[in-house]
């Protein structure tokens, strides 16, 4: 059985598909750890630190 590849394209441009999880099933790390926390000024572990501090003294989740 052969199956043979056909690209596909809308108008001239091709069609992408980007896919990705970040709730720790595949990638070690969350979204926010991929550049959004660098570009705040912060180092990841510092950031989670601090956020997950302000939420327990606020009694927030």
């Amino acid at each position: 059985m052969s199956k043979e590849f056909s690209r596909k394209s809308k108008e001239d441009k091709p069609v992408v598909a980007i896919c990705y999880d970040f709730d720790k099933t595949l990638s070690p790390d969350d979204m926010q750890a991929q550049g959004y926390i660098q570009s705040v000024g912060y180092e990841v572990e510092s950031f989670w630190k601090e956020s997950n501090g302000l939420a327990e003294e606020n009694d927030m989740d």
